[in-house]
């Protein structure tokens, strides 16, 4: 009795931390749903464990002892492979429902669970002997080291699993695998040499519980999914300031141009039609491009509430390379940076779509490039079947 203390203290918490895990919100990821049957096959484990046990010592049936030793064994080979599959799906970071996907998408996978099909089935014709209650042991015989054996040799496989696609997961995610295959090597090397003492229900709870507190806890899970909206909100809050920003001087430069003419026009004393007529027709452009950019500045609010639309009618390329070369030769200034415009004859001269969008999209190309070229050229080149 002395010698399950850990069995018991084991099965104790364990049932603990399922009653806590689930009275949380959980997930129905794949791996959520192994872990779930991690617990179930850790409570099974520890309760044959128990029984086996104390059945051995207070009954005298050898038959009925070794039964329960079998079945109590078998727990531990199914944790090994639920082990092997949980680890599986968190290093390759697989999006999949179920095992029956898992196993078409992954030939690792395949190849492992036909060799654990196979040791499986040999663990049936593997005998269990030391069943002496007068020195009981919690390795009894061939058929328990098989069991060990064959967790290690699991270990070992998700070992190399995570040597060869180390890339899918971050570094953190490593040493906490890596951290897991170390204790329960350790926890299983020492029931090997301390037969006596109940060392493996132990093992496979702290490994339950080390993937509750480091990877499974909804609470976890919960807080990154906060930091993730957060990280996304910043995000988006800084892109619409420097939308704002870039606006902010794009008004600028037509209102300029239409002060400018208008200025012109009043200060002259000398009404000639044809630059009166060339003044008006730049207020004209220069009113178009200042209303571009308000409507632009107004979309975000409509992309926000869902009210984006599409303005679908007739408009003319020729306007809006026009519109674009004025604001971009603006912008460029006195700097040593050469716009150039390549439009392929083969574009009809009208086209029918929104051209306000198109415009939006070539203004924020060139603009980007405007911020980002000091010295040479910027080639816009539009081209067409």
């Amino acid at each position: 009795m002395f010698n399950l203390a850990f069995t018991i203290g084991s099965l104790f918490f364990i049932i603990l931390l399922t009653v806590s895990y689930y009275g949380k919100k959980r997930f129905d990821f794949l791996r959520n749903k192994v872990y779930r049957y991690l617990l179930i096959e850790e409570i099974t484990l520890l309760i044959t464990e128990i029984v086996a046990g104390l059945y051995l010592e207070y009954a005298n049936n050898y038959t009925i002892a070794l039964f329960l030793h079998r079945i109590h064994w078998i727990t531990g080979i199914l944790y090994g492979i639920l082990l092997f599959t949980y680890g599986i799906i968190f290093i390759s970071n697989s999006k999949l429902s179920t095992i029956k996907e898992l196993f078409k998408d992954n030939k690792y996978f395949q190849v492992l669970s036909i060799v654990f099909l196979i040791l499986f089935i040999i663990y049936f014709f593997v005998p269990f002997e030391q069943l002496n209650p007068k020195n009981v042991s919690y390795v009894p015989g061939y058929a328990a080291y098989y069991v060990l054996l064959f967790n290690f040799f699991a270990v070992i496989m998700l070992s190399i699993y995570l040597l060869y696609n180390k890339e899918l997961v971050d570094f953190k995610a490593r040493i906490s695998i890596w951290i897991m295959i170390f204790v329960i090597g350790l926890l299983f090397t020492f029931q090997f040499i301390y037969r006596n003492v109940a060392f493996s229900g132990l093992a496979s709870s702290i490994m339950i519980f080390f993937l509750y507190f480091v990877i499974e806890n909804p609470d976890l899970r919960l807080i990154n999914t906060i930091k993730s909206v957060k990280t996304e909100i910043e995000e988006a809050n800084n892109a619409k300031t420097d939308f704002l920003l870039n606006m902010s001087h794009e008004i600028r430069s037509p209102m300029n141009a239409i002060i400018g003419f208008t200025e012109s026009i009043l200060n002259s004393d000398d009404y000639n039609s044809d630059s009166v007529k060339s003044d008006m027709e730049s207020i004209y452009n220069a009113g178009n491009n200042l209303l571009d950019i308000v409507n632009n500045i107004l979309d975000i609010s409509k992309i926000e509430t869902s009210n984006e639309e599409l303005n679908l009618k007739e408009y003319y390329i020729s306007n809006i390379i026009t519109e674009l070369s004025s604001i971009i030769e603006t912008r460029i200034g006195d700097n040593p940076v050469k716009l150039i415009i390549d439009v392929d004859p083969n574009i009809p001269r009208k086209l029918y779509g929104d051209h306000v969008k198109i415009y939006q999209i070539l203004l924020n190309i060139l603009m980007n490039a405007v911020k980002y070229t000091e010295v040479g050229k910027i080639k816009l080149s539009l081209t067409g079947d």
